[in-house]
């Protein structure tokens, strides 16, 4: 099953702006699995707050640009329209 969720699931923090919950997906998925986000509308946040997160995240300058939009632009380009 875990191989199964390594291959075909993204998850996103979706406004869930916890340190220990990016580190837990992360060793459960790996980086490449997933997708920065927020619940916009539905949970207003300030401003930068995606971007704070992510910058205080412990993860190396690859890997956050991974989170911020590296895996979106990934998983899009496989689309055939």
């Amino acid at each position: 099953m875990s191989e199964y969720l390594q291959q075909h699931v993204y998850v996103t923090p979706s406004g869930l702006f916890s340190q220990r919950y990016l580190r837990w997906a992360i060793e459960v998925l790996g980086v490449d699995r997933i997708l920065m986000s927020t619940d916009y509308p539905f949970l207003m946040t300030p401003p930068g707050r995606a971007r704070h997160f992510l910058e205080q995240a412990d993860l190396s300058d690859e890997n956050r640009l991974k989170i911020a939009s590296g895996n979106w632009d990934r998983l899009c380009a496989g689309i055939v329209r």
